[in-house]
């Protein structure tokens, strides 16, 4: 059920895409997707142990098989966050920090993974 819902949302960023209908903020698009739904994944992750029985309960497979789904493509899409910022930006920059001002630095949390600086 999750990989069909992740399934489906990446197909119709892409298909967003292909077509134009977001035009060049595409890949902005697919960066911020990744990231929230990474994120929020992680945390489906960490929260399932504590639901073992509900989970049984609802669904067919294991407490430890969801968890460990949950995990993976979560971090999948972690991974997928900076990379495509990279992509995007033409520059492995993104991955440093800007140390310009302290004032800089704590704005932009180092360096945001969608940057136009």
């Amino acid at each position: 059920m999750l990989y069909t819902i992740l399934f489906v949302f990446m197909n119709f960023l892409t298909a967003m895409g292909l077509s134009g209908l977001i035009g060049g903020a595409s890949i902005r698009w697919l960066i911020r997707g990744a990231g929230l739904l990474g994120y929020l994944l992680v945390f489906w992750a960490i929260v399932t142990p504590a639901f073992s029985k509900q989970i049984v309960r609802r669904v067919k497979y294991s407490p430890a098989k969801i968890h460990h789904w949950l995990s993976v493509t979560g971090l999948l899409l972690l991974t997928l966050h900076p990379l495509a910022a990279a992509i995007e930006s033409g520059s492995l920059a993104v991955f440093l920090p800007r140390f310009d001002s302290l004032t800089v630095f704590l704005q932009l949390g180092g360096r945001p993974a969608v940057s136009s600086q």
